[in-house]
């Protein structure tokens, strides 16, 4: 339920503010609902699909791939983010500056 109005309250944002472009639009909705919902870290080791998309350039491919990879060898640090495709140096600082995903000890 909170997800959903969430997600709501980041559309009428979007809407409001006349982002026209979908890339842009898609980014600022999810960074939008980084802030709404609870500031608590997403363990990449433990979150699920949907919990995953909270971190910035995440979305259901790269959530999967994160958990099929951590099943074969589980993330010590974020900065293993890479072993995700088209996770890189300038995508993982963006992950790291937004301090969303984490890996517990």
């Amino acid at each position: 339920m909170r997800y959903l109005a969430a997600t709501l309250l980041a559309l009428a944002l979007l809407m409001l503010s006349g982002i026209e472009s979908s890339s842009s639009a898609v980014t600022s909705h999810r960074q939008t609902i980084a802030r709404v919902e609870s500031p608590a870290c997403v363990d990449i080791n433990n979150a699920g699909s949907v919990e995953l998309q909270r971190i910035i350039h995440i979305g259901p491919k790269r959530a999967q791939q994160i958990i099929a990879l951590r099943r074969a060898k589980p993330f010590r640090s974020v900065d293993d983010l890479v072993r995700v495709k088209g996770i890189a140096a300038k995508r993982l600082a963006d992950i790291k500056k937004q301090g969303v995903a984490c890996v517990s000890v």
